[in-house]
């Protein structure tokens, strides 16, 4: 197996495949530590040897070299950053993937790219509005911040990406947030008629007196769930809308599940436009848009397996074996190793080694 040239750790990890069957391209989300624990579900611990901002994590095929698409969606200096990563191949369960995350190269900066790890990607840091119809009202493509805002006028902002056409089998998320006041109504994910756009929606999050309530919908202009959540003006949000089927939608706030709606949709409904909207009732209030992404997304979701051991660049396996069994005791890469009585408790050898010949303690 192969070794990405110029980093020194690695670790393996297992994804388990889906019950929904195989996945290709299928974006998986992994959190990233910088300092020590221990790695489970999507939590990786890189035991201080990457970089405070994470510039150099890497993620391959299980062949150890070949590079994978990745998009470092947050990190927080020092501590842990957020990461999604396109595997091309998943098998259906009970089957599963492996794939490495190397990190520990001092120079290295970081190759994140949201649009080539996601089917539609936009993070607003450059003018794309020509790969949009904007349908209704005003925006403003601040690059300086990476944002786009809405608003400036009372009434909804409404827009569109271009000649897309969104199925089930998919998630739309996005980080919002709206200043400096509310009310604020906005964030419609998906709808299949857009000359009827407030009738025909997949899902809406809307903000007033400090609270945000979520419902989700079909035809028509009822409400399929409705509850509140505690919100704040000037505080981003992550909303999304997991689109699994025509009859099942799950919503989630900040990657908490917010509401599973099975009921009130419409049966036919498996594809539509996809898009944002805001509605604004004063002139000076704004919504904020700092990225908007569509996943893969089936129910279940390939799940996160097992984590290797962290293994170091140019480390030498070293075997050892019970000579009166034959069973071997331990296998390991190692460049330092330490060897203790286990009668007296005293180190009886201590050195790094490639080459090794342990002597009888008692004789020499």
């Amino acid at each position: 197996m192969g070794w990405l040239s110029g980093w020194q750790y690695r670790k393996s990890h297992e994804i388990e495949g889906s019950s929904a069957g195989g996945q290709t391209d299928y974006q998986i989300k992994i959190i990233v530590h910088k300092g020590t624990g221990t790695d489970s579900g999507e939590n990786i611990y890189c035991n201080n040897h990457c970089r405070n901002n994470f510039g150099d994590i890497r993620f391959t095929k299980s062949d150890g070299t070949t590079l994978l698409d990745y998009w470092m969606e947050s990190y927080t200096s020092g501590d842990k950053a957020t990461f999604w990563v396109e595997v091309p191949n998943i098998p259906a369960s009970p089957d599963k993937a492996t794939i490495y995350i190397y990190y520990g190269k001092s120079d290295a900066t970081t190759t994140s790219n949201g649009k080539n790890t996601f089917p539609i990607f936009y993070d607003f840091g450059s003018d794309e509005s020509d790969e949009w119809t904007l349908d209704a009202g005003q925006w403003q493509w601040d690059t300086t911040n990476g944002w786009l805002r809405t608003g400036g006028a009372s009434g909804q902002t409404r827009a569109r990406v271009k000649d897309v056409t969104v199925s089930t089998g998919h998630a739309i998320r996005m980080k919002i947030k709206w200043a400096p006041s509310e009310p604020f109504v906005g964030n419609c994910f998906a709808y299949q008629d857009s000359s009827n756009f407030y009738h025909h929606r997949l899902s809406t999050f809307t903000s007033y007196a400090h609270s945000m309530y979520r419902f989700s919908t079909a035809l028509g202009n009822g409400y399929i769930f409705y509850e509140s959540y505690s919100t704040s003006t000037d505080t981003w949000y992550i909303l999304e809308t997991r689109w699994i089927s025509s009859t099942k939608v799950l919503c989630y706030i900040n990657d908490e599940l917010a509401e599973t709606v099975t009921s009130g949709l419409v049966s036919d409904w498996t594809s539509g436009d996809v898009g944002i909207r805001s509605y604004h009732y004063s002139t000076s209030d704004y919504g904020y848009y700092d990225w908007f992404l569509i996943r893969k997304c089936v129910d279940p979701e390939p799940s996160h397996g097992s984590w290797g051991s962290e293994e170091q660049s140019g480390a030498t396996e070293v075997a050892i074996t019970d000579s009166a069994t034959g069973i071997e005791a331990l296998s390991r890469l190692y460049r330092g190793l330490n060897l203790t009585d286990i009668a007296t408790s005293q180190e009886s050898f201590s050195r790094p080694y490639r080459q090794l010949q342990i002597p009888e303690q008692a004789s020499s």
